[in-house]
């Protein structure tokens, strides 16, 4: 059994990536962001404001907070979150570092806001999903 299919399916705060990315304005900060998001990694950074993701992709901090909510159905906190617990899902099946250190790892500033951050997104906590991924291992 994977972790995935133990999950909560009334999760929140989860974006919902377009079918799609439009031509134009829009569809140009959509697609600078999914770079530096997918290739870049720049939700690593626990400096990471919108002030600073704007700037790093080109565009004014309304603009992206706009084409965020438009695109993705959330604020960019959330979106960025939710990039930072995929990050950290895939850290804890690996086993690469202790959880204690995950959190910072994966560049969430405080604990409190990764465990927080990471049960909304997947319903159960980080302890949990650790304990799933482990016993799926034991079972392979």
């Amino acid at each position: 059994m994977s972790a995935e299919t133990t999950v909560d399916s009334s999760r929140v705060e989860v974006p919902s990536f377009p079918e799609s990315i439009p031509e134009g304005k829009g569809g140009e900060v959509c697609r600078k962001m999914l770079h530096y998001l997918n290739q870049k990694r720049v939700y690593l950074d626990r400096n990471l404001s919108l002030a600073k993701f704007s700037s790093i992709v080109g565009t004014n901090t309304t603009y992206l907070s706009n084409t965020v909510n438009e695109m993705f159905g959330c604020n960019l906190k959330s979106l960025i979150n939710w990039y930072r617990v995929q990050y950290a899902k895939e850290v804890l099946r690996r086993g690469i570092c202790r959880l204690k250190d995950i959190p910072f790892v994966c560049g969430f500033a405080s604990k409190s806001t990764f465990y927080a951050s990471f049960k909304r997104c997947e319903g159960i906590t980080p302890n949990r999903f650790m304990n799933i991924c482990r016993k799926g291992c034991e079972e392979q």
